[in-house]
């Protein structure tokens, strides 16, 4: 919110508290009394600070593009490769052969890491040709 839009803010909600206060001080029995006045003030600086409420809200969510950007991202996920590549950093004890999402360790030594990371990478390579078969 810019400063002039903090002063309007600041306007309105004065207009709105000093009209309650004359709203509750007048004497409604008096042919001076106008209370539609104060009460016509009320409802517009509440309406107008709605509003304003509201397009503090669109602000934050951005620009239409910026909206439509968003989406797209959101779509799009992750590519099979680099989920690949996730599922090995977390498989992998650590060794020091692991390279992107392959490992090429060739010892006897590691009974776990490696046949585990040869099966989700296997998954991986499958449901990318399933989704490439219903690309085409």
């Amino acid at each position: 919110m810019n400063e002039n839009e903090r002063t309007a803010v600041n306007q309105l909600k004065n207009i709105r508290e000093v009209s309650a206060v004359k709203l509750k001080k007048i004497d409604k029995g008096s042919p001076d009394a106008k209370p539609l006045v104060y009460i016509s003030n009320i409802k517009r600086a509440d309406i107008l600070l709605r509003m304003i409420n509201e397009l503090e809200a669109y602000r934050a969510i951005g620009t239409v593009e910026e909206c439509r950007a968003a989406v797209e991202k959101q779509k799009k996920g992750l590519s099979v490769d680099e989920a690949k590549a996730i599922a090995a950093k977390a498989i992998c004890i650590g060794c020091g052969y692991l390279t992107g999402y392959e490992c090429s360790y060739n010892g006897g030594n590691c009974m776990t890491s490696k046949p585990m990371l040869e099966s989700v990478s296997k998954s991986f390579d499958e449901k990318k040709e399933e989704d490439e078969r219903w690309e085409d």
